[in-house]
């Protein structure tokens, strides 16, 4: 027994001394799996703000819309947009064959790779109100797809639009309030309508309505709210330019691509292409 005991004596400094270095070993396991952690959260913190750096430098602003120059498809269509805020359309390089039409445009917004344009001369039977036309930009901006247009390439270098070109309170986020999810041109999709109806509202808060029957243009203002009853209802306030107040009430669809008269003979109205990034 005293055997035993003397040797427990003997092998406790031991015993300590192991213990102490099982602690400290503890000790830097934790440590080291403390710093390990800290590492990959820096990590994914900097690779968070890379991946949201490169989302942001890859995304067009107003000030940074490469569009200035000449663009072609696999048809030989030649899409021409300048900083003077001309436009043309040619579709083809023959003198003897090929049609061309030129025009005016304006910046309406953009957002992220999707550019709305607007463009006057591109559709003549409606009083040259303009069309508004979106275009969407690819990674490497050397292709647009333009909406009912397709697919057309950079002959060239692009440079960016000047700021003259752009219409004032043009969109630099993804529209969403009323005003701006109305902005674009509105036609009616019946085309044997006796008085057939374009209309255009603008960011800036003016519109354009073209009526067929009488080929007269009207001008003025606009402002759109929904109706108290029904998210489904809106109804657009329009003050012409000699004064005279007109009050429209639509329903409206899901995406606010379509808009119904909720009076009198019923009218639907359809809104340009969107793309669907936009929406």
């Amino acid at each position: 027994m005293k055997r035993s005991k003397r040797l427990f004596l003997l092998m406790l400094p031991l015993l300590l001394l192991a213990g102490c270095q099982v602690k400290d070993n503890q000790q830097v396991t934790t440590s080291s799996a403390r710093s390990s952690k800290q590492v990959t959260t820096s990590q994914k913190k900097a690779a968070a703000k890379s991946s949201a750096a490169a989302k942001e430098k890859a995304a067009t602003t107003l000030a940074e819309i490469p569009l200035a120059g000449t663009w072609t498809n696999s048809d030989g269509v030649i899409f021409t947009f300048g900083n003077d805020r001309q436009w043309t359309y040619q579709t083809g390089t023959d003198s003897g064959t090929a049609a061309k039409i030129t025009g005016t445009y304006q910046l309406a917004g953009v957002v992220g790779a999707d550019v709305l344009l607007k463009l006057h001369g591109l559709d003549q039977d409606i009083g040259n109100i303009g069309n508004y036309l979106w275009l969407t930009f690819t990674k490497d901006q050397k292709t647009i797809d333009l909406a009912g247009f397709g697919k057309f390439q950079l002959d060239g270098n692009a440079t960016d639009l000047a700021m003259t070109v752009q219409i004032p309170h043009a969109f630099t986020t993804k529209p969403k309030t009323l005003a701006q999810l109305l902005v674009g041109t509105w036609m009616d999709t019946d085309e044997n309508a006796t008085d057939a109806i374009t209309m255009n509202f603008d960011p800036n808060g003016s519109y354009q309505r073209y009526l067929s029957g009488t080929k007269q243009v009207e001008q003025g203002t606009y402002q759109v709210t929904l109706s108290h009853d029904s998210t489904d209802q809106i109804q657009i306030k329009l003050l012409t330019t000699s004064g005279q107040e007109q009050r429209l009430k639509f329903g409206k669809n899901g995406d606010f691509s379509q808009l119904t008269t909720t009076e009198g003979a019923s009218t639907t109205y359809v809104k340009n292409l969107i793309p669907a990034t936009v929406n």
